[in-house]
């Protein structure tokens, strides 16, 4: 644990990632069920936003701050979540729509800095790609996640990758279109390992 995080901090850590990866979770059943439909970026980032707003009311944690298109160090922010107690932003959130492999490397890169910077305890980064763009194995041909000492998938040293295939309803003569690969990336300090899987 760092010498600037009590306890307390590492606790609330949890609850936030918690939240996030629950809407995350719950964003994607919606997708499956047909209930929403995404088609850029922007749609996603205010679904999103709504999923984590229904868990705060839920969950009644009316302490915490929930900002979109917010800005940190003066780089904007897609999402982020935090406790106006905490000096530093518990959770930001990058969010990508069929991304390539660069944009994904400089998503994770910006996430990197402000936690080297103690910014921010959790970098998120999330994205959706069809699955015929195989996404995984361009990202491994690539060595995107290695270079961020990630795994191609699961638990590392400094975070956790997490793949999910969903089927969403599709016209008929699109079959091609059903399948869409969902990535999940959590980025962490050294100091905050082991919080997620903690849950």
């Amino acid at each position: 644990m760092s010498e600037d995080k009590s306890p307390d901090d590492i606790v609330a850590d949890i609850e936030y990632y918690s939240i996030i990866h629950k809407s995350w979770e719950n964003f994607l059943k919606d997708i499956e069920d047909f209930e929403y439909h995404h088609s850029n970026e922007e749609d996603i980032r205010c679904y999103l936003f709504a999923k984590c707003y229904e868990l705060l009311k839920e969950y009644k944690r009316n302490r915490l701050v929930l900002h979109a298109d917010d800005k940190i160090m003066g780089r904007n922010v897609d999402l982020t979540l935090s406790d106006p107690s905490l000096k530093t932003v518990a959770v930001a959130m990058e969010i990508k729509h069929n991304p390539d492999p660069q944009k994904i490397q400089e998503g994770l890169g910006r996430l990197r800095d402000l936690l080297e910077k103690k910014k921010i305890h959790y970098g998120i980064f999330v994205t959706l790609a069809l699955s015929k763009y195989e996404l995984k194995k361009r990202l491994k041909d690539l060595g995107i996640l290695e270079k961020f000492g990630l795994k191609e998938e699961g638990s590392s040293n400094y975070g956790y990758v997490e793949w999910r295939t969903i089927q969403r309803p599709t016209p008929p003569d699109r079959p091609d279109l059903a399948l869409v690969d969902a990535l999940f990336i959590c980025l962490e300090t050294r100091s905050t390992i082991g919080g997620p899987r903690a849950i």
